[in-house]
């Protein structure tokens, strides 16, 4: 089990092209959401041991990044983040860091339905032989498979922002090769649900103001 782990972690960041494309179109539920798990509970761990035990401030620069986001936008994209996918907060307590693998599968999830639903609108019917059960179960495998570069989190400083964008990198990669589409497409199909539901708070908070 360990060298299987270990295997698919090393084929995610040196070799994730020929990974996804040999996936079967069903995708692998129970063991990538295993997998999701543990690497991104090793990595926040480590994260967790260089601010709580060792006293590293050098991670003080994603809160600035924080604070500098909030000031730029009105949606907190990197609170999101920060919550469901870093999976606690920073200088939080041993609780949080033993529930994160429940905020992990909630976040898995999530971004597997917004997976779900770009490439239920965006896969061509004629090179769509999946169900909407395969495609859903396609998505979770690639947002599970994704969480392969979370273990280098415990680098300091690089550690966080090179897991963040090889994690989008290794999901467009996964829609790409799993559903069989061009990367454009995939690139697509990764944007447009976040796309609509932007809009769709956009719209919300509009109607809010012409309410009052």
């Amino acid at each position: 089990m360990i060298k299987n782990y270990v295997n698919t972690l090393r084929s995610l960041i040196f070799h994730p092209i020929t990974l996804f494309k040999d996936l079967p179109a069903e995708g692998k539920v129970l063991p990538s959401l295993a997998f999701a798990m543990v690497t991104h509970f090793l990595g926040i761990g480590m994260v967790y041991l260089w601010i709580s035990v060792f006293k590293i401030s050098e991670f003080s620069w994603f809160q600035d990044l924080v604070s500098f986001l909030d000031q730029q936008f009105t949606a907190s994209y990197a609170k999101i983040y920060q919550e469901f996918f870093l999976g606690f907060s920073m200088g939080s307590d041993t609780r949080e860091l033993i529930f994160s693998p429940f905020k992990t599968l909630l976040g898995v999830f999530i971004a597997a339905f917004f997976i779900f639903i770009g490439a239920w609108l965006l896969t061509p019917r004629k090179q769509d032989r999946q169900t909407k059960s395969m495609l859903f179960k396609s998505a979770i495998t690639i947002i599970c498979l994704s969480y392969g570069p979370t273990i280098l989190m415990g680098i300091p400083i690089l550690g966080i922002l090179f897991s963040v964008f090889y994690q989008m990198i290794l999901i467009i990669v996964g829609i790409a090769k799993v559903y069989r589409v061009t990367y454009l497409r995939a690139l697509a199909i990764y944007l447009l649900p976040l796309l609509l539901l932007t809009i769709l708070i956009a719209l919300f908070f509009l109607a809010l103001a012409a309410s009052k």
